[in-house]
C-alpha cells in the first residue's frame, strides 16, 4: 500500500540504538581499535566521558587522550586519526540487520523519513571526522516545500 499524496506521513528516528548498533559500535569495536594502540580501557573510557557530552568525534576523543597524556604528541593522534577513520569507514555492518528493509518499505510506501540524533542537533564545527557524518543523515523521500531536507542518506547505505 503506497500513501496517497493527501496522506502525507513522516516518521522521525532515532540513530542510536534504534538503526545503529552504538554498543558494538563504540564499547566493542571502537574501543578495541584504541586498545591495538595501546589506549588503557580505563583512559578510553574517561576520555569518552569527557567529550560525549560536546558530540563525539574521533578527532575529539584523540585530543583529550592527548590532554590526558596517554597519546604522546599531534603526530601520532594524526597517525591513529588516519588509521581509525579508515578501518571505520563503512558503517553498515553497524546498522541492525532489518533496518534497510525497513528504510525501503517505508521509501516504497511514500513515507518521510527523518533522523534524529543528540549528536546532530549540537553545534559542531564544519571539520566532522566520517564518523560523526555518517551518523547525522536525514532522507526525504519526496522532498515537499514543508519538509526539505539539508542531508540524503549516503549513498554507501542504499542499493
Amino acid at each position: 500500500m503506497r500513501l496517497a499524496d493527501s496522506e502525507r506521513c513522516g516518521l522521525l528516528l532515532d540513530f542510536d540504538h534504534t538503526l545503529f548498533d552504538t554498543d558494538r559500535f563504540f564499547w566493542v569495536d571502537l574501543k578495541s581499535a584504541f586498545a591495538r594502540f595501546g589506549v588503557p580501557n580505563d583512559a578510553w573510557e574517561k576520555s569518552y566521558e569527557a567529550i560525549w557530552p560536546l558530540g563525539y568525534s574521533l578527532a575529539k576523543h584523540l585530543d583529550e587522550l592527548e590532554r590526558l597524556g596517554v597519546i604522546a604528541g599531534q603526530d601520532i593522534g594524526r597517525t591513529m586519526l588516519a588509521t581509525l577513520e579508515a578501518d571505520f569507514s563503512d558503517l553498515r555492518p553497524y546498522l541492525f540487520p532489518d533496518v534497510p528493509a525497513f528504510l525501503k518499505a517505508a521509501r516504497q510506501r511514500g513515507f518521510d523519513l527523518m533522523q534524529d540524533s543528540p549528536r546532530c542537533s549540537r553545534r559542531s564545527s564544519t571539520r566532522r571526522n566520517r564518523v560523526e557524518r555518517e551518523s547525522c543523515w536525514m532522507i526525504s523521500v519526496r522532498p515537499t516545500p514543508s519538509f526539505a531536507p539539508s542531508t540524503t542518506i549516503p549513498p554507501t547505505w542504499t542499493r
